[in-house]
């Protein structure tokens, strides 16, 4: 009897335990969609608080009196062979598409002058990207997806692009950007395809495999969430904690 009570007590739990969750997912959906908000990516956050690369950090911060971030994007050109006169033209178009971009581009600032390898086979140039904190990873996307742009016309208008010349766009900014939102969305949703399937061939239902489909989004709602109000309490936050 004491089990036939326990059971009927679930069964009835049952709903509004339901509908407390979908409630709380959807609730609190548009603090997880914020999490990036309250990231900080500066070289500080990756350390230990009494470290003395810290101190160091917030001393110049302290010195330049400004919190601002500057990321660096570092554009590289390669071949397999000595760059011809025709890739150095290359590059020079790329520094000069991105010192136009500079002002018009949120953050972007001067490139520096192109620097070409000892072997003669590759060349780069490097630019700052400033952003605040709340904005870095919006802006150092922006910032190097322009830089990406030029890049590829470059390349592609190179007279001798088929000597195998090829361009990529690197350095602190370039790593922020690509760990970005847009990124980890499409990441999640190539693993929730694949789980989808595995669960698909576990449970042979057309209907059984949502279920723990939900319940591992909402998990992930509710964790990002969390650490969003972790954050905005004063606990130092990584766009690479939060991947």
């Amino acid at each position: 009897p004491g089990r036939d009570r326990f059971a009927t007590t679930l069964r009835r739990l049952r709903w509004p335990v339901v509908i407390f969750w979908v409630a709380a997912v959807v609730l609190l959906n548009p603090l997880a969609n914020s999490l990036s908000n309250v990231t900080s990516n500066d070289t500080a956050a990756y350390l230990p608080s009494a470290a003395q690369s810290t101190r160091v950090v917030r001393l110049d911060q302290q010195a330049q009196r400004s919190d601002a971030d500057v990321d660096q994007a570092v554009v590289v050109f390669a071949a397999g062979k000595p760059l011809t006169q025709a890739d150095i033209a290359a590059v020079a178009e790329t520094r000069t598409a991105v010192a136009h971009l500079a002002g018009r581009v949120s953050g972007l600032g001067e490139p520096t002058a192109p620097r070409p390898s000892a072997d003669g086979r590759a060349d780069e140039f490097e630019v700052n990207v400033t952003s605040q904190p709340s904005s870095e990873t919006t802006v150092d996307t922006s910032a190097v997806q322009a830089i990406r742009q030029a890049a590829d016309a470059a390349a592609r208008t190179a007279a001798n692009h088929d000597h195998g010349l090829r361009e990529a766009v690197t350095g602190s900014a370039a790593e922020n950007a690509d760990s970005g939102g847009a990124n980890q969305a499409a990441l999640l949703i190539r693993a929730l395809l694949i789980v989808m399937i595995i669960l698909l061939l576990v449970y042979r239902s057309p209907v059984l495999w949502l279920f723990p489909l939900l319940g591992a989004a909402g998990a992930s709602v509710v964790a990002k969430a969390a650490t969003h109000g972790l954050a905005s309490a004063g606990l130092t936050v990584s766009s690479l904690s939060t991947a």
